[in-house]
């Protein structure tokens, strides 16, 4: 389904292994419940202010400066996506786009 997600895997790793593992489950497409979370507040249609900030906090509050960075990661990534052009695939109202696979 994303072709260069485990090349871009394998050029990310760090030799740490705490990071290596969570590399390794994001290219794999599992996210914590927190990080899941956030995803599914920045998407969902009509979605309140307030959820997108409480998701955050939660993101932001793992471990001394993991969540920050991580946040910070996909802040900056967001700011330079373009959705691709294609119509996205449809799918249940309501349903992850991520389905049910997370990290816990």
């Amino acid at each position: 389904r994303w072709p260069l997600r485990r090349e871009i895997g394998a050029a990310a790793r760090t030799g740490n292994i705490l990071t290596d593992a969570f590399l390794s489950h994001a290219c794999e497409g599992r996210v914590s419940a927190r990080t899941k979370a956030l995803l599914l507040a920045l998407v969902a249609g009509g979605g309140a202010q307030a959820d997108v900030i409480a998701a955050a906090r939660g993101v932001v509050s793992v471990g001394e400066t993991s969540g920050a960075d991580f946040a910070t990661g996909l802040l900056l990534q967001l700011r330079v996506y373009t959705p691709p052009s294609v119509a996205a695939p449809a799918r249940t109202p309501g349903a992850s786009p991520w389905g049910d696979t997370v990290c816990h």
